[in-house]
């Protein structure tokens, strides 16, 4: 039968710095990933902005080839009033 080598100081100073070194390089790998991903969503996000800014550019250039017509209001005057509805009796007045 094989003796255990738990007892042996170098074994486990090894395997200490094998824990730590495989720990470092997952977290190291976690973070490259983190980057990744961060680096994709920044890169989706300025590809939407550069979306809607080429949408708004257009929507107003059609706004000057028609000449505003849907966001202007008709001129003329506001003639302010009231009234009041008559009575069924009252129409020959």
């Amino acid at each position: 039968m094989s003796r255990p080598l738990n007892g042996n100081p170098l074994i486990k100073a090894l395997a200490a710095i094998g824990a730590v070194l495989v720990t470092a390089f997952a977290i190291f790998l976690g973070a490259m990933a983190f980057l990744a991903f961060l680096g994709l969503a920044i890169i989706a996000f300025i590809a939407f902005q550069l979306r809607l800014w080429w949408l708004r550019r257009r929507v107003a250039a059609a706004r000057r080839r028609r000449g505003g017509q849907a966001t202007r209001r008709p001129q003329g005057r506001v003639i302010e009033g009231e009234y009041s509805k008559r009575a069924q009796d009252d129409k020959d007045h």
